[in-house]
């Protein structure tokens, strides 16, 4: 991350484990076998779910108590697509691939599915997001998951409203090195003689 704010990182919460992060990574974890890779994704969404939790207001447990553990089953499929169907614009794969799973699983209500979907889809939307039809809860949960990915994949370079400490926190217990290659790297993997193909990767952003 760069910084050494001199804050205890103990004051801060940072997820190694979460009971429904590594049960929906266990579900796709045959289609990333590289050990290296997956441990990369894995740490990612660590972070990226200690940032979400931090962003999530506190209203948003009244509508949805289990607001944190949809967070982590949609942050465990949202870029599966990469893996599963060697998609660069990977968010409809992604999606599928969570539908799939979850409601073979039958652990989550349609509801929550939806949820799921929306943070997937809306994850690198640069603006605020707006649902049709949406509560203010469930405006909160995508945005403060599409925030937590935004400040990860950049590195704070943009982190909205997270504090610096807390970014120190998560990247000094969570490794993210080769992270950040690895993505640059999927656009010649997937797409190795095409330029065209590679900017495909262009349709996951919206503003």
């Amino acid at each position: 991350f760069g910084f050494d704010t001199g804050v205890p990182h103990d004051k801060f919460l940072v997820f190694d484990k979460h009971f429904m992060l590594d049960g929906e990574l266990e579900s796709v974890r045959p289609d990333i076998p590289n050990d290296e890779e997956f441990q990369r994704y894995r740490n990612h969404c660590l972070r990226v779910i200690t940032f979400a939790k931090y962003l999530i207001p506190e209203f948003v447990y009244d509508e949805y108590p289990s607001a944190i553990n949809i967070v982590a089953m949609a942050v465990a499929y949202h870029r599966v697509g990469l893996w599963t169907d060697g998609e660069l614009n990977y968010l409809a794969a992604s999606v599928r691939q969570m539908e799939f799973h979850i409601r073979k699983e039958g652990l989550f209500e349609e509801t929550h599915i939806d949820i799921a979907r929306q943070i997937i889809v809306e994850q690198h939307k640069l603006t605020h997001y707006t649902g049709n039809g949406n509560s203010k809860a469930i405006d909160a949960i995508v945005n403060a998951v599409r925030k937590a990915d935004w400040a990860d994949v950049t590195m704070g370079i943009i982190r909205y409203d997270l504090p610096a400490p807390l970014l120190e926190a998560a990247y000094a217990k969570l490794d993210s090195s080769g992270f950040h290659q690895m993505l640059i790297d999927f656009g010649p993997r997937l797409s190795p003689s095409s330029l065209i193909g590679r900017l495909s990767i262009l349709k996951i952003f919206k503003f």
